[in-house]
């Protein structure tokens, strides 16, 4: 189950899935779209909160898939 798969499971919102993590709607949202890596307390959270483990793929590559918008890039640090 991915984290998209897990929030439509719970019938919430980005907003609602956000503030039981203490993320925003914007964290959410790049997490489930791919444009934000996951970090193993990413995943802890997610555990802690609905008891469950999502699928995710972690350091693929040192950028989050290419975006129109330059501005869009995560820029992993050393």
């Amino acid at each position: 189950m991915n984290l998209k798969e897990l929030r439509m499971s719970k019938r919430l919102s980005q907003i609602e899935f956000g503030e039981k993590l203490g993320w925003s709607q914007h964290r959410v949202s790049r997490l489930e779209s791919g444009r934000q890596e996951f970090v193993q307390n990413d995943q802890d959270q997610i555990t802690e909160a609905f008891g469950v483990e999502v699928d995710v793929v972690r350091n693929l590559t040192p950028y989050a898939p290419t975006s129109v918008d330059e501005r869009d890039r995560e820029v992993m640090l050393l």
